[in-house]
């Protein structure tokens, strides 16, 4: 080993690269083309070994439980291990959960198309809400999948559509590149959101809000009126601005936080 005496430094080459060489896991490259059992997934029904069945995919959960938010004990339930846990998943998860990299890779393969009118697929018709979307219970605002409220109208509906789709589209695809960054919006982001509406939602629901809002001929998401908005609308912009950043806390404050404090004293004392 080389010896560092006293008044001597280290110096760093420049340029230096870490090359990382990713070799593909070949499970996972053949997962799509791989159709199990029903009894041979039912196997894998315990501690260590644990596959569960979501939406026709196999998942290998072996070593997914200490990263599980809920802890080992749900996945060795005896109706989620080595069982179709469709229905039970969507009862507290989003659907798109499944997408992100790191749930996908855990898919091993899959199990035969279900009969019509087997009972998944029973279970998932039973599982749309309002609108026809698909029903999380407790991880989406009541309004969004009970077939009656008193509260949710039409206008809700169409206003949570818009949002959502706005957001997907211009927002949650870059807020993990800007929350890592520590990236602040740009005048684009802010002059996007302004187009849609959305800071005027800010406001909308006060009388000197809504009000600049006809003035300015600002349209809201979904087209409703100034005179329509109320605070169940807020409720669902809030609601989306929180998954439309992909729980970025970051990025949703970066991007109505201060003006969702400012605005409205300086609209009414305007």
């Amino acid at each position: 080993s080389s010896h560092i005496g006293q008044g001597q430094r280290v110096v760093r080459p420049q340029n230096l690269e870490l090359q990382v060489f990713i070799v593909p896991d070949q499970r996972f490259m053949s997962a799509a083309s791989t159709v199990y059992s029903l009894e041979e997934v039912a196997k894998h029904n315990k501690e260590g070994d644990v596959w569960v069945i979501v939406d026709g995919k196999v998942y290998d959960l072996s070593r997914f439980g200490a990263l599980h938010p809920g802890g080992l004990p749900p996945l060795l339930d005896p109706g989620v291990a080595g069982k179709d846990a469709t229905a039970l998943f969507y009862e507290l998860h989003r659907a798109s959960t499944l997408e992100e990299a790191r749930y996908t890779r855990l898919v091993i393969g899959t199990v035969p198309s279900p009969a019509s009118g087997s009972d998944a697929e029973k279970k998932a018709a039973a599982g749309k809400g309002a609108k026809g979307t698909v029903a999380l219970p407790w991880a989406e605002a009541f309004g969004s999948w009970r077939k009656h409220s008193p509260y949710y109208k039409e206008t809700h509906h169409k206003f949570r559509a818009a949002l959502r789709e706005f957001l997907d589209r211009e927002i949650k695809p870059h807020c993990r590149g800007w929350d890592d960054r520590g990236e602040l919006p740009t005048r684009e982001v802010d002059m996007l959101l302004g187009d849609a509406g959305i800071f005027a939602c800010i406001v909308a629901a006060e009388k000197a809000g809504a009000r600049l809002v006809r003035e300015l001929n600002i349209t809201l998401p979904g087209g409703v009126k100034p005179e329509e908005y109320d605070y169940f609308h807020g409720l669902i912009m809030a609601e989306e601005l929180r998954r439309g950043t992909d729980g970025c806390y970051g990025v949703s404050d970066g991007l109505v936080g201060g003006i969702s404090i400012g605005f409205s004293p300086a609209v009414t004392f305007r």
